[in-house]
């Protein structure tokens, strides 16, 4: 028998039912508050650029080519905003200063970059519409073990937090003995707190208001309602950095990819009082930090056996990894404080001539026997 079939004339009507909720939704408070916000960011960073490009604001100074010398203090103002001048600061290397520390640049050029490839892989893999048999080739492929490394490329940038706090504060606060002033210690915390606060405080609220009205499809708003639904329940989290701990749950958190802010401010928290202790006996210093070392490797250890952590990450007793050692400052801090022992060690060394006694610490020494050895030479050539 044959199908029946339809006349050429013939027209196909289909009827989509959408619930009349979504037609009214209409965009809430939040979301118009951080619409306000933004468009009077986008308006400050217009202004700077005309303040800086013209002669609006000028104080009548015309000989000095520096801008600082020729507007008037509103004006400098906005010319802060001026997005142009600072991208300009951001991807440009200063000269002058301690040059030797330019090779860090590339350090996080390459690691953020082994970053962004592992989550483009990881965010394929939990996605829900993925091609599985794609996958597999990729998987079989020699070159793709490249990018499971990307898991452990995030403890680089804890190395260099450490390395930079050390050696920096170090260099500031060991003349003084450490003993720079409550006032002087609190305006570090508050510099600090600051600098991540208000970038993380717009991301999170753009996150929770306006990101649902940006998007579509199927996997849409229930990808939303999951990424936010801590974000209504603990906003606060965030902002007092200690969402790597409450909620308790990885999966649960507002904006988890924060989570790396909360371990590096809560490991900065520690380093002034490390760094007076160095200061005040260098030894004890070194020890104490050397400690916190082993300390994070026990505890990682331990946790691997309580929780069968195999080494791609899976415990066998179905505890999720990510909420006892991924996300946790106990597992972290190895990577920053062995930084911390590198910017004590880069302190001893380029200060070795400045400070009576640095050129007979264990750093220096073991630094004077591979400069006069052939061991540096030979790694070169290789």
């Amino acid at each position: 028998m044959a199908a029946p079939s339809l006349p050429d004339d013939a027209k196909i009507v289909a009827k989509v039912t959408v619930p009349k909720e979504v037609l009214a939704e209409s965009m809430s408070t939040g979301a118009i508050i951080i619409l306000v916000v933004t468009g009077f960011i986008v308006l400050l960073w217009l202004l700077g650029m005309l303040v800086s490009y013209t002669n609006i604001g000028n104080n009548g100074n015309f000989r000095s080519d520096k801008i600082e010398d020729r507007k008037m203090a509103w004006a400098l103002a906005l010319h802060s905003w001026n997005p142009i001048v600072n991208l300009q600061k951001l991807f440009t290397v200063k000269d002058g200063g301690d040059k030797t520390l330019n090779v860090l640049n590339g350090v996080r050029v390459l690691s953020i970059g082994w970053v962004i490839l592992g989550h483009s892989f990881a965010f394929v893999m939990f996605s829900s519409v993925k091609n599985s048999q794609s996958l597999k080739v990729l998987f079989e492929s020699d070159w793709f073990s490249l990018v499971p490394g990307g898991y452990f490329a995030v403890d680089t940038f804890f190395f260099l937090s450490g390395f930079l706090t050390f050696a920096l504060l170090i260099s500031k606060m060991y003349p003084k003995r450490g003993m720079i002033g409550i006032v002087n210690t609190l305006l570090i915390y508050f510099h600090r707190y600051y600098r991540l606060i208000f970038p993380m405080v717009y991301i999170q609220f753009f996150t929770m208001y306006v990101v649902r009205y940006i998007g579509s499809g199927p996997m849409y708003r229930t990808t939303w309602d999951w990424m936010n639904k801590s974000c209504f329940a603990n906003p606060w989290s965030n902002f007092l950095f200690i969402a790597n701990f409450h909620p308790w749950s990885m999966g649960s958190a507002c904006i988890g990819w924060v989570w790396y802010l909360m371990c590096d401010m809560q490991f900065f928290i520690i380093s002034p009082p490390l760094i007076v202790i160095y200061c005040l006996n260098r030894k004890i210093g070194k020890l104490v930090v050397l400690s916190l070392i082993i300390i994070s490797m026990i505890i990682n250890g331990i946790l691997a056996l309580v929780w069968d952590i195999s080494m791609d990450g899976k415990s066998s007793k179905n505890q999720n990894v990510g909420d006892v050692v991924y996300n946790k400052p106990w597992s972290r801090m190895g990577a920053y404080f062995v930084g911390a022992m590198f910017g004590i060690s880069y302190f001893e060394l380029s200060c070795r001539e400045k400070y009576q006694g640095l050129s007979n610490t264990i750093f220096n020494k073991c630094y004077d026997i591979l400069k006069n050895s052939q061991i540096i030479s030979l790694l070169v050539c290789c």
